[in-house]
């Protein structure tokens, strides 16, 4: 052990990396990151598509608000968010992602193309990142209006986690628990999950909440539709309400558990 080391700053880099791992650990939650901004922004539709289990490629797109120009590069800045300021009540949070540590954590572990078109402007802007080279500028882009982000070669410059991932068939899985969830919770958002190979969702808006509608059979799928029941409950002010499945359909899955609070 080193003896009479001084004490010194990390550089930006460095605290960006180790700020990274407590956002994210793999492709998983790279998406769940993604995914609450683009609901934070309005989106009713929000597609995902996958290169090897987002380890290579991870693309989300949205028909959310969008992003000014002006507002690009402050997206990939940490402490930078839309969805808090100084008047803000932190104990009357109702934005998913408020920390504004996503998109500055993702781009110190990875590539990243953001695309961007706000209801303001005439076109989208694009901003090319890459961990080492931050300092960028947005270049006129060509979309519709809300948002495209592409991640590409997730730990790239951090070999030491990238060791950890799992196989693109997992993180892939994993993938598509998550969105399974995020649609449960947003019955009336459009879900699109792809990737070559790969049986992916393309989970439509619910026009109800009856079992009946094909968001819910899609979801579920027909055969634990068939065993489900409406469970209603107020207590003290509070509300439950859902489905449960009857002893008819056993399953110690968790994946098939889902809670929206």
């Amino acid at each position: 052990m080193q003896q009479n080391r001084r004490i010194n700053l990390l550089p930006d880099c460095i605290i960006n990396q180790i700020a990274a791992g407590e956002v994210v650990d793999g492709p998983a939650s790279v998406v769940k990151e993604l995914i609450e901004n683009s609901l934070d922004a309005g989106s009713t539709d929000i597609c995902v598509n996958l290169l090897s289990g987002g380890l290579e490629t991870i693309e989300v797109i949205d028909n959310g608000r969008g992003i000014q120009k002006n507002d690009l590069k402050a997206a990939i800045t940490r402490h930078h968010t839309s969805k808090l300021d100084e008047r803000s009540d932190v104990l009357k949070i109702l934005s998913l992602g408020f920390r504004g540590e996503a998109l500055a954590s993702i781009t110190s572990v990875a590539e990243v193309e953001l695309s961007s078109r706000h209801e303001s402007e005439l076109h989208p802007w694009l901003l090319s990142t890459k961990p080492d080279s931050l300092d960028v500028e947005p270049v006129p882009s060509a979309g519709n209006m809300g948002t495209k982000i592409r991640i590409n070669n997730l730990f790239s410059n951090v070999p030491a986690r990238k060791a950890f991932l799992n196989q693109p068939r997992t993180e892939f899985f994993k993938i598509k628990v998550l969105i399974r969830q995020f649609a449960f919770a947003f019955p009336y958002v459009r879900f699109v999950l792809s990737q070559a190979g790969l049986r992916g969702l393309n989970l439509s808006p619910a026009r109800t909440m009856k079992l009946s509608d094909p968001r819910w059979q899609t979801l579920f799928g027909s055969t634990l539709v068939k065993s489900l029941v409406p469970v209603e409950s107020e207590y003290f002010g509070g509300k439950i309400s859902g489905w449960g499945s009857t002893m008819a359909f056993p399953s110690s899955r968790t994946d098939r558990q889902c809670l929206a609070i």
